[in-house]
């Protein structure tokens, strides 16, 4: 959008540039790369203001919700999350061209993630994962059944039905396993939970992954990882992000021993959080596929600044499942 302009300045010596004033008296510069002046603070300068908004929002949100460990905090949180993920993810695609049961595959979804919760919450965790796993098997034969009866020309088609599935097992299901991290352990003796611990311990060390590897890669990153899927992420983004998180994951056992006792121990800590660190990279690279392919740059517009639900949840369906299964036979090493 070009400014209205007045007046050209005299080069100032800090800036080492010409810039001029637009209407209203605010300095703008002219840049090469574009057509027209750009304000100062520019949409760079705007981007980060969105993304620092919305990341201190979230954090005060969940860190309120794991404090006062506020359990409708957590369906709403993990519903809410899943629910427009997965709506998200069938909108991509269907901006791609692939044709989804978009509404099935919707309804389909509520009753995964809100009955996956239900269920942890009155029979426990492993009740939630094989409710899950049943819903999951009774979606596969709900929507088969849709592509059977549904006409194609000339010949018959399964993407339909392919991708719906995709997007239950991608989404809802994986994010089940979050569900039951936070029934894993008995409540306390004033009847709060204390499985948020270890939600709360999920969410950091992921997040974490992703700053460590934002911070070293913009920093030293030369090298590309895996360029055809996503051109900016390099070999020195991975280290930082393993770096991170295994250090993150040590210190929140140091810090919450008891609250994190599933752990064992501070070595045992560390090679989690290396295997979490892992994990989290292969997740977000998952949803980069998905972009890639359907030609998409964020999978929504729900999170100013970050992008949408799929964006900022796409490594934690992947972590997810691992700390669960971690956690839930973890006694079996020792």
């Amino acid at each position: 959008m070009l400014i209205e302009l007045g007046h050209p300045l005299p080069a100032e010596p800090s800036l080492g540039f010409p810039y001029f004033q637009d209407r209203h008296g605010m300095p703008c510069f002219q840049t090469s790369a574009c057509k027209g002046f750009v304000p100062f603070m520019g949409s760079a300068f705007q981007t980060f203001l969105a993304r620092l908004t919305s990341t201190l929002s979230l954090w005060g949100i969940c860190a309120a919700t794991i404090y006062w460990a506020f359990e409708w905090g957590f369906w709403a949180l993990i519903g809410m999350l899943s629910i427009c993920g997965l709506h998200e993810f069938y909108k991509m695609l269907r901006a791609g061209g692939v044709a989804t049961f978009a509404k099935t595959g919707l309804l389909l979804g509520i009753l995964i993630a809100i009955g996956a919760l239900w269920i942890a919450r009155a029979y426990g965790s492993d009740a939630a994962i094989t409710f899950a796993s049943s819903a999951l098997a009774l979606s596969a034969m709900l929507i088969f059944t849709l592509q059977v009866f549904t006409r194609h020309s000339p010949t018959p088609s399964i993407s339909e039905s392919s991708f719906t599935l995709l997007g239950l097992l991608y989404i809802p299901f994986l994010a089940s396993f979050i569900s039951a991290l936070i029934y894993l352990t008995p409540r306390d003796s004033h009847g709060l939970l204390t499985g948020h611990f270890y939600l709360l311990y999920l969410a950091a060390v992921t997040k974490f992954s992703d700053c460590g590897a934002y911070l070293l890669g913009s920093l030293i990153g030369k090298h590309p990882m895996i360029p055809h899927v996503s051109p900016k992420k390099t070999w020195e983004g991975f280290a930082g992000a393993l770096l991170l998180p295994a250090f993150a994951s040590w210190l929140l056992f140091r810090m919450m021993p008891e609250q994190l006792s599933l752990l064992f121990s501070s070595q045992r800590a560390i090679l989690l959080g290396l295997c979490l660190a892992v994990v989290a990279v292969v997740g977000d690279l998952a949803e980069s596929v998905v972009k890639r392919a359907t030609g998409v740059k964020d999978s929504g517009h729900f999170i100013p600044g970050i992008g949408g639900a799929l964006d900022l949840v796409d490594s934690l369906l992947f972590t997810g499942p691992l700390l669960y299964l971690y956690l839930r036979y973890a006694s079996f090493l020792s």
